[in-house]
């Protein structure tokens, strides 16, 4: 695992503060303060090492975990502001919203999703994409009208209350919400199955046996929060003669923006029975059949027809897991490679608007603060979160004859 870390330079100088003891000798001028100012980035990379990658592109996985921290900054401050109180006070420098340099207040701290949290989503991304999900799913749909039965006809709860039972209008939303848009649904997969199944089938059967790429993207994520902190001045604060007067101080500010993205690359492979044998035939039927309907009844099958799954879905990913167990318990799924990544960026912008100089000059100052990470995380050729020591042989014997090897992990 290599390390890697860099200083990103923005910008440096100093300051100077000075009065006039009021002789006409040299050196007249007495320094009344002085400092240095600066302010940079930095980067952080922290991955496995592919030395070989130029060779191996385009041939499979060349790719690896890693992580990446990025600090920096850019501003629209003026840096070498002149400005002279005649025969009194003077001043060289810049003047800056918040700071002359980096602290750690100023800086937002690192955000980024554990790595718990990324095995998780890369599951749910996992079940979304894999190339074999069925196109629609009877199993379910029979076995919850067999349960249910049809959903009532909208509005009948209404209809025989009058309206003078409110709980009616929920149950009513619980109706539609739970009842006609799911049915609703199958419907239309059902339909479109019954429909394209000649097409489904083509394709389905003509990537058994390749690599096929995956992509999928969760919503952007994005916060916004805008903080005034009332009247304040610049750094380094100039004496207040060298201000306009009354217009030593501006309007501060402070505005956090967070950016996350989160999505999934991956190459499934999977296989159909090819063979004339009685064995493979009903094979190929019965996963063909899956494919289309969904009528092979599997762990996310029974679990999807337990009454309160659709609750525990809402608050885990139970539904996910089990969809990717059945996908490839089968031995017929495999993925060749899979990352789940992630970018996550928060900025911090600092205003200060208002204060005026004794030349008139109008300071309407900007400084940014911006922290960036970058993740990718790695799969299993099973899936994420999963210990290579507990595949069963006949695992690793697929494993091993995909030429899949064993990415390195980041405990970052």
């Amino acid at each position: 695992m290599a390390e890697k870390s860099r200083i990103l330079p923005y910008s440096a100088g100093e300051h100077q503060s000075r009065t006039w003891d009021g002789t006409e000798s040299p050196g007249h001028w007495i320094v009344t303060g002085s400092g240095t100012w600066n302010h940079y980035g930095s980067q952080q990379t922290l991955d496995a090492s592919h030395p070989n990658w130029p060779e191996m592109a385009g041939k499979g996985d060349v790719g690896g975990p890693f992580v990446s921290i990025k600090r920096d900054y850019w501003d629209n401050c003026p840096k070498d502001l002149y400005e002279i109180y005649p025969g009194r006070y003077d001043y060289r420098g810049p003047q800056f919203a918040v700071a002359g340099a980096f602290a750690q207040t100023h800086m937002p701290p690192l955000r980024r999703s554990s790595n718990a949290s990324l095995d998780i989503a890369g599951t749910t991304a996992i079940a979304r994409c894999e190339p074999t999900d069925s196109t629609s799913n009877l199993a379910v749909s029979l076995g919850e009208l067999y349960r249910d039965g049809i959903p009532a006809i909208i509005g009948s709860g209404l209809l025989k209350s009058r309206l003078r039972d409110y709980r009616e209008m929920g149950s009513e939303y619980l109706n539609v919400e739970f009842g006609w848009r799911p049915f609703v649904s199958d419907l239309k997969k059902f339909a479109y199955t019954v429909q394209n199944h000649e097409k489904i089938l083509d394709q389905y059967r003509r990537n058994s046996g390749r690599t096929t790429r995956q992509r999928y993207e969760f919503p952007i994520k994005t916060e916004y929060s805008d903080t005034a902190n009332g009247a304040a001045s610049p750094w380094p604060t100039m004496i207040t003669p060298l201000y306009k007067t009354g217009r030593y101080l501006g309007q501060a500010s402070k505005s956090t923006r967070f950016y996350q993205k989160q999505w999934f690359s991956g190459a499934f492979t999977y296989s159909i029975p090819s063979g004339n044998s009685f064995g493979d035939r009903t094979g190929r039927f019965l996963r063909e059949a899956n494919k289309l309907y969904g009528c092979v009844p599997d762990p996310e099958a029974i679990w999807n027809l337990m009454p309160w799954s659709w609750a525990a879905d809402w608050v885990s990913n139970t539904g996910d897991v089990l969809h990717n167990l059945s996908a490839m318990s089968t031995d017929g799924l495999v993925m060749a490679y899979g990352y789940m990544m992630e970018e996550t960026s928060e900025t911090w912008t600092y205003v200060n608007n208002g204060a005026i100089t004794v030349s008139g000059r109008v300071l309407n100052l900007t400084q940014n603060f911006r922290t960036t990470t970058k993740v990718r995380r790695s799969a299993t050729p099973f899936g994420f979160g999963l210990d290579w020591a507990k595949f069963t042989p006949r695992q690793m014997a697929i494993i091993g004859a995909l030429g899949i090897t064993r990415n390195p992990s980041i405990a970052f």
